[in-house]
């Protein structure tokens, strides 16, 4: 699952692993682009064969085949993993996360980053 036209991989997944079916997988996409890219015309899900343990690398950082799903780091931060997980295993239809509670917990995230580096009070 990808987003900016192909330079930022969202998820990673084995195929064997996934058991809910396209219209869940996009929609599921969809999701995660409003969480991170917001701009749907750069979504893309698709299906390629690749080695466990190669870096996928892309413009805006890298993906990992791991044999396992592979779920990217800021979205991990979000807390959504398991959720993410959970659909695509289809033991649930939708993430289920509403985007309001992931724009509070980014921004509690950047205040936090902040406030360790010292760039607010």
């Amino acid at each position: 699952m990808e987003g900016d036209c192909g330079g930022q991989t969202y998820v990673a997944a084995p195929a064997k692993l996934v058991s809910c079916d396209e219209k869940i997988l996009g929609q599921l996409l969809q999701d995660l682009d409003e969480l991170a890219w917001h701009n749907t015309a750069g979504q893309q899900l698709t299906n390629q064969k690749h080695q466990v343990g190669k870096h996928l690398r892309r413009r805006n950082g890298w993906a990992e085949a791991t044999g396992d799903v592979w779920v990217h780091q800021k979205l991990r931060e979000l807390g959504i993993e398991n959720r993410i997980r959970k659909v695509i295993s289809g033991e649930e239809p939708r993430s289920g996360l509403p985007v309001e509670a992931a724009n509070r917990k980014r921004e509690a995230r950047r205040i936090q980053v902040a406030a360790r580096k010292g760039t607010i009070s």
